[in-house]
């Protein structure tokens, strides 16, 4: 039995979803970052929740103008969007993932989203109680510091994560009792503004990661009010991934949402949720998009794409180097796409790349299906990026690490081989020959995406 499953199966046996503190579940809340302390077997995990962002809460001010405008002037609709404010070009155009082709659809949605003079059309700004939500978390963060120092955490938690550390083998921070209270004073901050901020109206909440704090929070006060949540996925599921898999299939004292459109069918199959959570193979809206607009680019047969994530990229940028001076007669073109996250200190974080004559580093947030569409060879270690490389015919080449769980399948079914140097990686370019990818990519991203999404949408809130 693989490590998720062991996981899975103790959570179950020992009821760790009814485990509440001032009547919140807060298993839901640390599922994520205690699994990941089990997978790795790190000692002193501690989830960096309590470290208050100050000024850039404090920025949030200078938009309460516009947010009480939006606030008095917006008309409460069916469909109420809460999602991630960031964009990519896409072929030419600055798009929002998400926003951009619900803005579109011609279906009634309100728009719930940070400040962004970029952002038009039929938005509703986050309200002036969500910039009060974020001052009030920063004093939180402070009130809790005074906690730590001068009061014992609270029993009950004590006793809990007692028995979590015990049934799982782990060894959690001396103060994480006190993570775990202000995670939940937190949610129950949140789920307070959610609840007066959603309309009687609002026929279902549409969101793109169901499992942060914020997110589950406006789940609980959705659900109190009989409103359906649909989460798009937004990246990366399957088997492995703690969060779109329980054996306790019960609803009781989880903030799941009702719906999850999928990808695909490939996705929809490897997950296992709850029963109050069903599954819709719906598509990828960007994806669609993107196989359209660059169908007549042809790939590079000599260009390899390196694909960055932190966890790897110290390892993963210095093969890249390598890979240049061993392969340098042979005349491949090499880029380095960048992590979003890395973009601002890939310099420091990566200094071997500094201006390196064989190697393009790409630190721009562009849409990453442009480089794949003209680039024969893929190399990451467990990004969703290698999924999406497939739906352009691409070589995928798997850096071996501890995180290929996620992309184990794709070895298993002939897509993908395994490399753990330069030498490996110059040798599998030369010799591997991945099957044919058309058919099984269609099943990771289902065509026609925005109609399927919005038949089903118009059937959740008919």
């Amino acid at each position: 039995m693989d490590r998720c499953e062991e996981f899975l199966l103790t959570e179950k046996e020992n009821n760790f979803f009814h485990f509440q503190y001032k009547g919140i579940y807060f298993w839901n809340l640390i599922r994520d970052g205690i699994f990941t302390s089990y997978v790795e077997k790190l000692e002193n995990i501690h989830p960096d929740r309590t470290q208050n962002h100050y000024l850039s809460y404090l920025r949030l001010l200078r938009h309460i103008p516009k947010q009480i405008v939006n606030k008095i002037s917006a008309t409460p609709k069916e469909i109420f969007v809460d999602c991630k404010n960031y964009y990519r070009d896409i072929s030419g155009k600055r798009l929002q993932p998400y926003l951009d082709f619900l803005q579109d659809s011609g279906l009634p949605v309100q728009f719930h989203t940070s400040y962004n003079p970029l952002l038009s059309k039929d938005i509703l700004y986050k309200g002036t109680n969500d910039v009060f939500c974020n001052i009030k978390e920063v004093f939180l963060g402070a009130a809790f510091k005074f906690i730590k120092k001068y009061r014992y955490p609270a029993k009950e938690i004590v006793s809990y994560l007692q028995m979590i550390q015990e049934k799982l083998d782990i060894v959690l921070d001396d103060d994480y009792a006190y993570s775990v209270m202000f995670l939940v004073e937190d949610f129950r901050l949140r789920k307070d503004y959610y609840s007066k901020i959603l309309n009687v109206k609002n026929k279902c909440v549409i969101l793109d990661e169901y499992y942060s704090n914020r997110h589950m929070a406006l789940i609980h006060a959705a659900h109190e009010q009989g409103i359906p949540v649909i989460e798009m996925q937004h990246g990366l599921t399957g088997s492995k991934h703690i969060a779109y898999n329980c054996l306790d299939t019960s609803s009781v004292n989880k903030y799941f949402p009702s719906y999850i459109f999928t990808f695909g069918d490939y996705w929809t199959a490897e997950m296992r949720m709850p029963e109050c959570t069903k599954l819709i193979s719906s598509g990828y809206p960007v994806m669609d998009y993107s196989i359209d607009s660059l169908k007549e680019l042809l790939p590079n047969q000599k260009q390899i794409v390196f694909y960055s994530q932190g966890s790897i990229g110290k390892k993963l940028s210095q093969m890249a180097v390598d890979f240049a001076k061993i392969s340098k007669a042979e005349g491949y073109s090499i880029k380095y796409k960048l992590h979003p996250s890395e973009c601002q200190y890939w310099r420091t974080l990566y200094p071997c790349l500094m201006d390196h004559p064989d190697i393009e580093v790409i630190d721009r947030n562009i849409n990453v299906h442009e480089i794949m569409a003209v680039s024969k060879y893929h190399v990451g270690a467990g990004s969703t990026t290698l999924f999406e490389a497939l739906a352009f015919q691409g070589s995928i080449l798997i850096y071996s690490t501890d995180e290929n769980y996620y992309v184990d399948d794709l070895v298993a079914r002939g897509f993908a081989t395994y490399i753990n140097n330069e030498q490996e990686l110059l040798r599998e370019i030369r010799r591997f020959s991945a099957k044919d990818s058309k058919e099984f990519s269609e099943t990771l991203f289902k065509p026609d995406s925005l109609n399927n999404i919005k038949k089903e949408l118009l059937k959740i809130i008919s």
